[in-house]
């Protein structure tokens, strides 16, 4: 046995499972308690305020512009992350979100209202994926991608059958609760999980004088450099997997505007809903799928790969006139996207190292933000929509981001092979 098998056999538990695999649960746990309830829920909150207090939508959808105008903290919460440690941020934001949710069971107006969706985003935030996937990749080397998929891949499963639970809980006309009981249940349930937190998590393996686990494999080794974010932000890399991820993401948007559009046609609207719920599944399997593939093969050509299939969910969608074309054109979208999310986040911990990897992941989601933003692809596609009336013309410069989307991850090989 060399010194790091028994190094890391000092860190399983009794049934031989290394304790890194129970904090990837736990982080799951963790975005499940806070996000599942609050984003995952927010229309059902909504129609029951609005049903006691009949507060305008416009009053009501508020708390979704404020959580937006929040992810703007991401690199506020990748310095606090590199600077105070994971564990210290994600009790902050559970011991937040908890108040919030609690403040939300007391509301009577609409400042109250909105100071409870303020509370609980930014608990979200603190407690959200830039720390959790800081603490993973200190844990996990060459299984990195596959941590993190997991960890993914919890609130995404477990949205499905708790979002129709929390309806239940909501309504009082089904199970008696209402609103108010169902917010101070939530917020119980997240001191819980505060507590497992407190006891369980750890930044690192370091900190208790252990490695990471770590695996020999001849197709991928994660490099041991540690950049600063100045010399991340330096790198050609970090802005080809950006602005990449950022098309992607304008073009997987694009995509569902079109689908929306013609199942408005043909089908009705339970049907398509079930649709979605399909197509959520699959992108939430296939998170498991691309960590896996990423933890064998060089991430940026998994990476590449999955942007081709969500291309071709976009050529499927140029000439879906029913709904299994539709549907199908979905699963290809979902599964190039579901490929690329864990990948997105493991491939900089393995490009950039981990000792500033909270504030690059901070700078990174601006900057993908930026990405997206700037090229409106959603809003192109409804304009060409409602000028021809037609998928094809109207999917063109989606395809055309997807596809540059493709060749900048080809172009994202490790940042030692440009020098």
């Amino acid at each position: 046995m060399t010194i790091l098998e028994s190094q890391q056999s000092e860190a399983t538990g009794r049934r031989g499972i290394f304790y890194g695999w129970w904090l990837v649960l736990l982080a799951g746990l963790v975005v499940t308690a806070v996000s599942v309830p609050y984003f995952h829920s927010l229309a059902i909150w909504a129609i029951a305020l609005e049903g006691q207090f009949m507060w305008s939508r416009a009053h009501l959808g508020a708390p979704l512009t404020i959580s937006r105008a929040f992810t703007l903290l991401a690199p506020v919460t990748g310095y606090l992350t590199d600077r105070f440690g994971p564990r210290r941020l994600v009790l902050a934001g559970l011991c937040m979100a908890a108040a919030g949710f609690g403040i939300f069971g007391l509301i009577r107006d609409l400042p109250t209202f909105y100071a409870a969706s303020i509370v609980i985003v930014i608990g979200a935030e603190l407690c959200g994926s830039i720390p959790l996937v800081v603490m993973l990749s200190h844990w996990f080397v060459s299984r990195r991608a596959t941590a993190i998929a997991i960890y993914l891949a919890i609130p995404a499963l477990l949205a499905l059958p708790l979002v129709p639970l929390i309806t239940w809980g909501i309504d009082p006309e089904i199970a008696g609760l209402g609103w108010r009981p169902t917010a101070f249940i939530v917020a119980g349930v997240i001191v819980l999980v505060l507590v497992a937190a407190f006891f369980r998590i750890c930044n690192k393996l370091g900190d208790i004088g252990l490695l990471p686990l770590r695996r020999a494999n001849p197709a991928h080794q994660a490099t041991a450099i540690s950049s600063s974010l100045g010399q991340a932000l330096r790198s050609r890399v970090f802005w080809y997997l950006a602005v990449a991820d950022g098309f992607a993401s304008a073009s997987l948007a694009a995509g569902h505007t079109a689908a929306n559009w013609r199942a408005e046609e043909i089908a009705d609207p339970a049907v398509y809903a079930l649709v979605v719920a399909i197509a959520s599944f699959v992108s939430a399997c296939f998170f498991l799928v691309g960590g896996v593939a990423g933890d064998r093969f060089p991430k940026y050509r998994v990476m590449a790969s999955f942007a081709v299939v969500q291309a071709m969910g976009l050529m499927v969608m140029f000439f879906a006139g029913n709904m299994p074309a539709i549907t199908f054109a979905l699963v290809l979208m979902s599964i190039g996207t579901g490929g690329l999310v864990p990948l997105n986040l493991a491939i900089l911990a393995d490009y950039f190292g981990t000792g500033s990897l909270g504030s690059i992941l901070g700078v990174r989601a601006i900057a993908v933000g930026l990405a997206a933003a700037l090229a409106p692809a959603s809003y192109v596609v409804g304009l060409l929509l409602d000028l021809t009336e037609s998928n094809f013309v109207a999917l063109l410069p989606a395809l055309a981001l997807t596809l540059a989307a493709a060749v900048l991850f080809l172009k994202s090989a490790p940042p030692q092979q440009h020098r």
